[in-house]
């Protein structure tokens, strides 16, 4: 038994509770009337002035009762509505750029709502016109071949997101042409339930045409042109350590070779004695050691 009937019952029982006293009262005035021996005296006078004074104060607690509990009633509601919506998740199917490529088309399921989504079911809905059914659509073909959208997720956590590829726009233009690619249109309706097994249903429009005549510039998203280039010199990195020993090779240049070189331009520099006189002085013998 819901809350609705519950408080219908005790809502009635509360009104026959009230009524009885004065259905009593009744039918003691209309037997009176009936037999004719009602005589107003002053103390029957004060007693159906205290009877309809007693009757009133029930009519007005009756109602001030029904109103209580109308309150109680709609503050269960409220309750109950509250608790609901804090374990209400919120599906979310939509169709998104790739960050590497704005040609490449990713799905996007989502959960922005308060709880976890269970039993994720999608449906196909309706196809645009102009396309010769589902089957030959080629966005709705390579929608429903992934398994997260022809068989459903079983769980979907608050704020998780499922992303993968799903199409190209120049491969589904080069296949039925730029018209028929960005005329379709379709509606996906999306079932699922929360913790307590409420079910939820929405319907999300896909519409194609909100893609035609848009334009990128700055060349992609930079968070992946840094990863791409990143990549770039790890794999640069990699190459120069190829073969068994993973070393690099490394030509040093240490002190000894900066003092070769260093004799080496002081004796090919111009104005230098190229002929020396024969002399016991092993400087005049050896140029380098003048140079030295």
């Amino acid at each position: 038994m819901n809350s609705g009937k519950l408080n219908k019952y005790i809502l009635t029982i509360v009104v026959l509770v009230l009524i009885l006293p004065l259905a009593f009262i009744g039918g003691i005035v209309l037997g009176g009337s009936v037999q004719g021996n009602i005589k107003l005296t002053a103390d029957s006078l004060s007693s159906w002035i205290s009877a309809l004074a007693t009757a009133a104060i029930a009519v007005l607690t009756f109602i001030l009762a029904k109103e209580t509990w109308y309150l109680r009633e709609a503050q269960t509601r409220q309750l109950a509505q509250l608790q609901q919506d804090a374990i209400k998740p919120f599906i979310d199917f939509s169709l998104v750029h790739c960050k590497a490529s704005f040609h490449l088309i990713e799905v996007k399921i989502a959960n922005y709502g308060q709880g976890i989504a269970k039993n994720v079911k999608f449906k196909l809905v309706n196809v645009s016109e102009g396309i010769d059914g589902a089957e030959k659509n080629p966005i709705v073909k390579a929608l429903f071949s992934l398994g997260a959208v022809s068989n459903g997720i079983s769980n979907l956590g608050i704020g998780q997101v499922y992303k993968s590829f799903v199409f190209g726009f120049l491969d589904v233009i080069r296949e039925i042409g730029e018209q028929e690619t960005f005329s379709t249109k379709f509606a996906i309706e999306i079932s699922y339930f929360d913790i307590r097994n409420n079910e939820y249903k929405n319907i999300v429009l896909l519409d194609m045409s909100s893609f035609e005549g848009t334009i990128e510039i700055g060349g992609g998203d930079p968070l992946y042109k840094i990863s791409n280039n990143l990549e770039k010199i790890v794999d640069w990195m990699n190459a120069l350590t190829r073969g068994s020993s993973r070393r690099i090779s490394v030509n040093s240049y240490n002190n000894a070779d900066r003092m070769r070189e260093r004799k080496s331009i002081e004796v090919n520099r111009p104005g230098f004695p190229r002929h020396f006189p024969s002399s016991g002085n092993s400087a005049f013998q050896n140029p380098l050691a003048i140079a030295a």
